[in-house]
């Protein structure tokens, strides 16, 4: 059995003073392997850009960082007097998980951000590294979750996506995982992680960790408007697809490498 809470080998805090965490700031956190550390710091960059006058902890975990890596974030951190912190990963478990050709098994680092951040914080954004911030986010830290509220998505999808996944599903607004505000008490509360991890090695399904979210997630969301996770691709831009076209109102943009067809 995959001991979630015990992949975290080690802690690199980049900054002087003692690690500290607190909802006082805003929590932001990526789960990236070597090939995205460099898309972690550019969108880490534009969140600060944009943001300047809110204060962040940002929370990278991953299973590469190295003297390079650290001089990189370390010199962010500095520029903009901001909070991040690595977290170490031993991986040989989670990669005997299903993968695909375009997700590898970075996608269930998302599942050991929520476990390893509870008791430490009560919510936290997940975000995925190619997501590109293009405005002001403080509308975000006033977001409430209410009852069972598990999480609060953007909807990329209908009904008819959950009965590609699950013919069962009661489903009928489908979610794109690259953007979650979590509500990591009620999360753990209803152990998603292990829950996802479980339904995964049963079933298989063409977006493992996306698929598994939705069906567990079901009736236990809040949705956001879509300009908090406004998906683009090259293939829109080559295309001329206008239906996808970004806005100046847009201030998270998701450029997919490759974009997951939603129904």
């Amino acid at each position: 059995m995959l001991e979630i809470d015990k992949l975290v080998t080690k802690v690199i805090n980049l900054e002087n003073e003692k690690l500290r965490y607190s909802d006082d700031v805003f929590n932001i956190a990526y789960g990236v392997d070597k090939n995205f550390l460099f898309g972690t710091g550019v969108s880490i960059a534009s969140i600060l850009m944009h943001n300047k006058n809110m204060n962040f902890h940002f929370h990278i975990f991953t299973d590469f960082f190295d003297n390079k890596q650290k001089s990189l974030f370390s010199q962010l951190a500095k520029q903009y007097n901001t909070k991040i912190t690595i977290y170490l990963l031993k991986c040989d478990e989670i990669k005997k998980l299903p993968t695909t050709q375009n997700w590898s098994y970075a996608i269930y680092f998302r599942f050991i951000v929520v476990n390893y951040l509870f008791l430490k914080v009560n919510k936290v954004l997940y975000l995925d590294a190619d997501i590109f911030c293009n405005g002001n986010i403080s509308q975000l830290t006033k977001i409430t979750f209410h009852n069972n509220e598990i999480a609060a998505v953007i909807q990329e999808g209908g009904k008819n996506k959950f009965k590609s996944i699950d013919v069962s599903s009661t489903g009928e607004k489908y979610f794109n995982s690259g953007f979650l505000l979590i509500n990591i008490q009620q999360w753990q509360k209803e152990n998603i992680s292990t829950q996802a991890i479980n339904l995964l090695l049963k079933k298989k399904l063409p977006f493992p960790d996306q698929d598994a979210l939705n069906l567990l997630l079901v009736d236990k969301l809040v949705f956001l408007d879509k300009k908090w996770n406004k998906i683009y691709s090259l293939d829109d831009e080559m295309k001329g697809n206008k239906k996808r076209e970004i806005c100046n109102n847009d201030l998270l943009i998701h450029y997919n490498r490759t974009y997951k067809t939603l129904a």
